[in-house]
């Protein structure tokens, strides 16, 4: 018959045994709470944010880009739930961007428009559209696309203007109307813009209960490895 001082002692070594590995076991749960909290209730998009993004309304969603790439780092000492994405901090903390070398930051007007800018660039983007004959045009608050002749639609359509009397204004060369000049919109130009914080890289109180919990239940019934 086991004594009470040999039961003590063997459930002592076992815990002893098992506590250099409580990181590891708990670092993939402190994962997921952190995955989960960017399901929000979080400050809704912008009408713009929502146009540019797969997830339409929904903050903090867009490829799942981000949320896959939260992991830990754990050691004997504990662990740390992270992200190696350079806009973590900015979408966690909210803060402002503002133009670094440029006069003002350009935004895509359409999904269509982000995705290839985002494969090529804006600068080579923009250079693909002159090569296809577009007449790009810079103004304060927009960068426009004027279409050739036979182009596809690039961005958001734009009304063109007649002449003041109403009639379709005419070329210089043959004096015969205008082909109906297509003009785009392509990018927004904003001086800065504001990402409102939208804190998920937290373990709440109930997440911390969750990862006690576990943490005993390790420690006092789990079975080295």
């Amino acid at each position: 018959m086991t004594s009470g001082s040999e039961a003590f002692k063997r459930a002592l070594k076992g815990m002893s045994q098992r506590l250099p590995k409580l990181a590891e076991q708990l670092a993939p749960l402190g994962v997921t709470c952190v995955q989960l909290n960017m399901d929000g209730p979080f400050v809704p998009n912008a009408p713009l944010t929502k146009s540019l993004k797969n997830g339409g309304a929904k903050p903090l969603f867009d490829s799942g880009e981000t949320r896959a790439s939260i992991t830990y780092v754990a050691d004997s000492q504990g662990f740390v739930v992270g992200s190696p994405l350079v806009h973590t901090p900015l979408i966690n903390y909210g803060g402002t961007l503002k133009a670094k070398r440029a006069k003002s930051l350009v935004i895509p007007a359409t999904r269509a428009i982000k995705r290839k800018s985002q494969a090529l660039g804006i600068k080579r983007y923009l250079e693909q559209l002159k090569d296809a004959g577009w007449r790009i045009v810079w103004r304060p608050k927009a960068v426009l696309g004027s279409a050739p002749v036979g182009a596809g639609a690039q961005g958001i359509r734009l009304k063109a203007k007649p002449k003041a009397d109403g009639t379709p204004k005419k070329t210089r060369k043959t004096g015969q109307r205008a082909a109906p000049r297509r003009l785009f919109l392509l990018f927004y130009r904003k001086e800065s813009i504001t990402v409102p914080a939208r804190e998920f890289m937290v373990l709440h109180e109930d997440q911390q209960r969750l990862l006690l919990d576990e943490g005993r239940r390790f420690l006092t019934k789990g079975k080295a490895q």
